[in-house]
């Protein structure tokens, strides 16, 4: 019953100390220089391990399936909150309508 709430705020709470985390890790990247790192988190690993291993690279290719993921997340939510919106009454009630197999086509 309480589980859903809990695992929310408890994955939320690790997305912010991972993000602080890698801002305050990362700072220093540039060095002397001053130079701002586009990608902080694989150029920091590749500074540690070298520039020509594997583990940054994986790192940024892992990065980069989570973006992806993440968007096709938000692509697939976005067509169910404008149905639930619209059942709400906050948006057109035509995006609301269902086909006869009961999907909201229009949403």
């Amino acid at each position: 019953m309480f589980f859903i709430p809990k695992g929310f705020i408890s994955g939320i709470l690790t997305l912010a100390a991972c993000t602080v985390g890698t801002l305050f890790i990362t700072a220093g990247l540039g060095g002397s220089k001053g130079k701002p790192a586009d990608y902080p988190l694989p150029q920091a690993l590749a500074k540690v391990y070298g520039e020509g291993t594997l583990f940054p690279t994986l790192v940024a290719v892992i990065g980069l399936a989570g973006l992806i993921a993440s968007l096709h997340g938000f692509i697939i939510g976005y067509s169910r909150q404008t149905f639930a919106l619209s059942r709400a009454g906050y948006l057109p009630s035509f995006l609301s309508r269902l086909n006869r197999w009961k999907i909201p086509h229009w949403a």
